[in-house]
Formats: structure tokens, C-alpha cells, sequence
């Protein structure tokens, strides 16, 4: 089964608070929805209601809750795997995020995955776009009840927001994108075609589920070895605050690589023909989402970010521990074999 996610409009995922003044203001942001936001989409759809004592209980405030109610309603482990982004632009493509230095870009998978497999490039004939932060002013409201229930500005809270906006790398307009997940069912439910809440400050998205496959896509849960493209957030945990970097001993998720500082290749540089370079490792600040039962935001990890080339060489599902594994199985880390042809649009 396949689950897809089209946008309406800007969505809300930034990744960090917004700094600067508020005329040239800036926030660095997700290319992608983190597999929170999605858990939520489709405990939403599902009509999952989640105790508020046991999200407080749950290391994850409610992520392992709702795995656990999905899997109830026919939801597999992991629940979702990718995306692949679905664009429209002179025809439809598939595509891919690379999280560069310079931002998120979204870059044509037929036209780079060669040049991915031999040189760990992307040549910039296959970027097709990019994601950018617009800064908005926004007014928290409060519910009253004097006499009839209305709603009024809170006093003093008045803020900025980020939404996240695709523009096309040529034209500079806005690119039509449908995120395109594997949806693993083990009996079918009915979502059919809906509008649904997508992140926060009431963005929504048309949700559906049609059938088909995405073949080459993958968890670390199921992965055989070989080299990977990270489609998804791939969670780094330290296990304790003196942990060196990726060194595989002090940090939780390093796991099915032999020696992290040859098998993390690292995050292709998108460059033209005549310009040479390597990739380079990255690792980003990744928040774990928003609890809208307990109204509390989850803690922030450390993640190799969407676009970083690995090379698994050991099947270590069972070494993964038991809270990370539930991060696993939420879709987190998915990966997409680069040997794989996807199918046609």
C-alpha cells in the first residue's frame, strides 16, 4: 500500500526557533515531515484517542502509545517507510531530499543515482528545487467564556512562524509535491481519499492511500546490507554527555555499521560537471514533535538528516535497544537502496 500526503499550501516544519530581528529573521527547517507528524496524521484518521497518563509515562510522551494502538487497528512495524516525493514539473518525477549546507533541495532521482552510486555527487541538471523557510507574524488565542464561548488575543503573545514553501529551482515559483509513503497494512483499513491536519498552526493536506509498491525502500529493522540513500531522519542517541562523535561504542543508532567514519559516506555535495568535491558528514538538531494530548514538546535528538549516503554491513536489529527500535519502527532512518528502480508515474 502506498500513503500519500499532498500539501495544501505552506506546512509547519521548522526544525529551530526562529533567531534574528524580525525584518531578516531566520529558521532552519525540515525538507520533509518527521515520522511524528505523520504517527499523528494517521492515529487522526484512524479515530486513536491516547490516555493523557500514559503518553506522560512513555519515554517518547506518546509515540510508543500510539504504535501500540495503530498495530491494534492493522498498522505493521514499521508503520510507514520513505517518502519519496512525488513532483509535478513539466511531467511528474520522482524525487529526493538532500539536506546540503547551503539548505534542503529536492533533486530528481533517474537523473543522480548513478552519479550517486559512483561518485557520491549529484550533478546540479538534477536539482529540481529547493525548501525555504517564510516567516510569518502569528497571535496566540485564548478561550473565554463570558456568557458565550469566544476566542481573544493572550495578552502579549504575538510571535513569528516558519512555514515551508517548494519552490522550483529555475522558475522560482512554487513546485506541486506529494509526499509518497509505503504503508504497511496488515489488514485494510478505511481512510479512503481526506482532508487531514498536517503539523501545526492548521495546515492540512488531502490524504489517501492507493495501492502499489515502493520497491528498494527499507527500515535498518529489515535492511540487508548495502548502500543507502537516508530517506528519512536517522536518530543518533548519545549515551551519555561525554560521547565522541559517531564513534559506535558511546552512540545509540551507529549499529549496523562496521566503522560509522567510512560506512556514513556522508551528505553528496550538488555540484556542475566541471566541479569536483566529496561528501560531507552532517548531523542535525531533530526535535521529536509535539504531544497535542499532553500540550508539551518532545526532547531533541541528534539525527543524520535526509539525503546522507550509508553503507550497512551488518544486520543489527537485534542490537538496537528497545526504545530506540519503537523510533524505528514509528518510520524513522528509512532508507532507499540506490541498486533499486522505482516504479513508473
Amino acid at each position: 500500500m502506498l500513503l500519500t500526503i499532498k500539501p495544501l499550501g505552506r506546512i509547519r516544519l521548522a526544525t529551530t526557533p526562529i533567531s534574528g530581528p524580525e525584518t531578516f529573521g531566520s529558521q532552519r527547517i525540515l525538507g520533509i515531515p518527521p515520522p511524528s507528524t505523520i504517527l499523528g496524521l494517521l492515529g487522526a484518521a484512524a479515530g486513536v484517542k491516547l490516555d493523557p497518563g500514559d503518553v506522560k509515562k512513555d519515554p517518547l510522551l506518546g509515540i510508543s502509545a500510539l504504535l501500540r494502538a495503530l498495530h491494534e487497528r492493522g498498522f505493521g512495524m514499521p508503520v510507514i517507510e520513505g517518502p519519496l516525493l512525488r513532483v509535478k514539473k513539466n511531467g511528474t518525477c520522482w524525487a529526493i531530499p538532500i539536506f546540503t549546507k547551503e539548505g534542503v533541495n529536492l533533486v530528481e532521482y533517474e537523473k543522480c543515482r548513478r552519479t550517486l552510486i559512483e561518485e557520491g555527487m549529484v550533478y546540479s541538471e538534477a536539482r529540481i528545487g529547493y525548501a525555504t523557510a517564510r516567516l510569518e507574524p502569528g497571535i496566540a488565542l485564548r478561550d473565554t467564556i463570558e456568557g458565550s464561548w469566544h476566542r481573544v488575543v493572550a495578552l502579549g503573545y504575538t510571535f513569528r512562524r516558519g512555514y515551508v514553501q517548494y519552490v522550483n529551482a529555475r522558475e522560482e515559483k512554487g513546485l506541486d509535491v506529494e509526499f509518497v509513503y509505503k504503508l504497511n497494512l496488515e489488514r485494510r483499513i478505511r481512510i479512503g481519499k481526506r482532508l487531514l491536519r498536517l503539523g501545526g498552526e492548521g495546515r492540512y493536506a488531502i490524504v489517501k492511500i492507493e495501492e502499489g509498491d515502493l520497491p528498494g525502500i527499507a527500515s535498518p529493522l529489515n535492511a540487508e546490507p548495502g548502500t543507502y540513500l537516508v530517506l528519512n531522519y536517522w536518530p543518533l542517541v548519545p549515551r551519555s554527555g561525554h560521547a565522541l562523535y559517531l564513534e559506535k561504542n558511546e552512540v545509540i543508532g551507529l549499529e549496523p555499521f562496521k566503522d560509522p567514519s567510512q560506512d556514513i559516506i556522508g551528505v553528496p555535495k550538488i555540484i556542475k560537471r566541471s566541479e569536483g568535491g566529496s561528501p560531507a558528514k552532517r548531523v542535525i538538531r531533530l526535535g521529536l514533535g509535539f504531544s497535542e494530548v499532553i500540550k508539551q514538546r518532545r526532547p531533541q535528538i541528534l539525527a543524520l538528516p535526509p539525503g546522507t549516503l550509508v553503507r550497512l554491513r551488518l544486520k543489527a536489529s537485534q542490537a538496537f535497544p528497545s526504545i530506540y527500535k519503537k523510533l524505528l519502527k514509528a518510520g524513522y532512518a528509512s532508507l532507499l537502496n540506490l541498486a533499486a528502480e522505482l516504479p513508473g508515474l
